[in-house]
């Protein structure tokens, strides 16, 4: 390990959403925080996340076109080829040269990006080679598949085993765990560290005010659109008409639906925003969030108390929001309604429903972030100098 501060590879691609990225965010501000030198790789199309790192490097942005991620393109939707592939990976490779980290950290792989393997299992046979210990960042739930794939299982556990000293679940295990969504999590158990959730808290207001206004939000928003729309229709039907709404699109949401969304909600009296930097403290003040269920958006609900009702994304056999959204509303935490019922007779008795509710005192844990750090830490203690 070098003398001075330890030097952290940090990769990540998102494809659909920026989730990842802003998990990524926290995960990385708490590194620096303790101490650690962050560099980070990211590869998908460029976003508004801000990150608190040393350096951010930006390979030739892949992103995909369908929802189930088969297929990868450029940002001009041009499906990527194998010299643009050949690119990433020789870019990649190059990048961490010149760093010469003392720890790689990979989010998502080898349990998702299978894509990637292209240039992911080049960078890891490189760290192995070079005795750089490695990390997964792991969500709390994965997809579920609705037909099992033996083979990507037993490439997933060989993976681990090849190249992984840790694989760090952002979860609390009192709530989720990951064998409720991995089948195989029994054949990595001795890998395995939960590290409790990673969560945006924001910045409490020195004086605690009524809460007022209703926040919409669509993450990305590169799926969210008939959320937002079904919202516009149905405000006016519900008992909180009469406090402000603000709608964040999320920066994925095409220039023409986001204009046809503004002259829209001018008419409901309605704010359309694309992004919102105090996301998290707006949150804190208003009655009622309106969401999907990603990973960042819920645990910033729960971290900041806010009664929710999210509709989760489904699309594409995407089961991880619906699933997560079962389990918080199980444990009183919020209320969910599948996608099929935006429809204002449904949509406005339900948001009605979910202002009402008053979330229960949180037992989660939500120290994530500064967890990943520690246990970061004690990986690099564990190689020595």
């Amino acid at each position: 390990m070098s003398p001075s501060a330890p030097r952290i590879l940090f990769y990540v691609q998102h494809l659909l959403g920026i989730g990842h990225l802003k998990r990524a965010a926290l995960i990385a501000e708490a590194l620096t925080q303790a101490g650690m030198e962050v560099h980070l790789v990211q590869g998908g199309l460029p976003s508004p996340v801000r990150f608190n790192v040393k350096a951010c490097y930006q390979l030739p942005p892949v992103t995909c076109c369908n929802a189930d991620f088969s297929n990868l393109v450029d940002p001009q939707g041009v499906p990527i080829d194998a010299s643009y592939r050949q690119q990433r990976a020789e870019q990649l490779l190059q990048i961490t040269a010149a760093i010469q980290p003392d720890l790689l950290l990979i989010e998502l792989f080898p349990f998702g990006r299978r894509q990637f393997r292209f240039e992911l299992l080049p960078l890891l046979e490189q760290a192995r080679s070079q005795g750089i210990p490695t990390a997964c960042s792991l969500r709390d739930i994965l997809v579920q598949k609705s037909t099992p794939h033996p083979k990507r299982e037993e490439e997933t556990v060989a993976y681990v085993e090849q190249y992984f000293n840790r694989v760090l679940v952002h979860s609390d295990p009192s709530l989720v765990t990951l064998e409720q969504s991995c089948p195989f999590t029994h054949r990595i158990r001795h890998k395995l560290s939960y590290t409790g959730y990673v969560a945006d808290s924001g910045s409490s207001p020195s004086t605690p005010r009524p809460r007022e206004g209703v926040v919409v939000s669509a993450g990305g928003g590169a799926v969210g659109y008939p959320l937002l729309e079904a919202i516009v229709q149905c405000k006016g039907e519900t008992s909180l008409a009469n406090q402000p709404w603000t709608l964040i699109t999320g920066p994925g949401l095409d220039d023409v639906r986001f204009s046809r969304l503004q002259q829209v909600a001018l008419k409901a009296g309605i704010v359309v925003e694309r992004f919102r930097d105090d996301f998290v403290s707006l949150l804190a003040k208003s009655s009622l969030s309106i969401s999907q269920a990603g990973y960042n958006t819920t645990m910033e609900v729960l971290a900041t108390a806010t009664p929710a009702l999210v509709i989760p994304y489904g699309e594409g056999g995407e089961t991880e929001q619906r699933q997560r959204s079962e389990i918080l509303q199980r444990k009183g935490l919020i209320q969910w309604l599948p996608a099929d019922s935006l429809r204002p007779e449904i949509l406005a008795p339900a948001i009605d429903r979910a202002a009402q509710q008053s979330p229960p005192p949180l037992s989660i844990d939500l120290s994530g972030a500064h967890t990943t750090a520690r246990l970061l830490q004690d990986m690099l203690q564990e190689v020595g100098p």
